[in-house]
């Protein structure tokens, strides 16, 4: 298979991203947002950070997870971000 021609993914692996108004990783953000790192509709994404996690804990709405429920991000004791595999 020729490759030479194959965009290269604006995504990483094992990271999450806050696409608008949802959280995903690479596998559940979409072909369009792999490549392009905007959604369908045009909204850039934007990696998740340890503020962000925290303010998801402040509303009491369970682990911070992709909707495809891929990858969960949490805040570790020295305020650094933490982001594992769901099993």
């Amino acid at each position: 298979m020729d490759t030479a021609n194959t965009p290269k993914p604006a995504l990483l692996r094992g990271r999450l991203y806050l696409a608008h108004d949802r959280f995903v990783c690479a596998d559940c953000a979409g072909i369009t947002a792999l490549h392009t790192g905007r959604t369908i509709g045009g909204a850039p994404l934007s990696p998740v950070t340890t503020s962000d996690v925290r303010e998801w804990v402040g509303y009491d709405l369970g682990p911070l997870r992709c909707e495809g429920g891929h990858l969960e991000a949490s805040a570790g004791a020295t305020g650094n971000l933490i982001i594992r595999k769901v099993a």
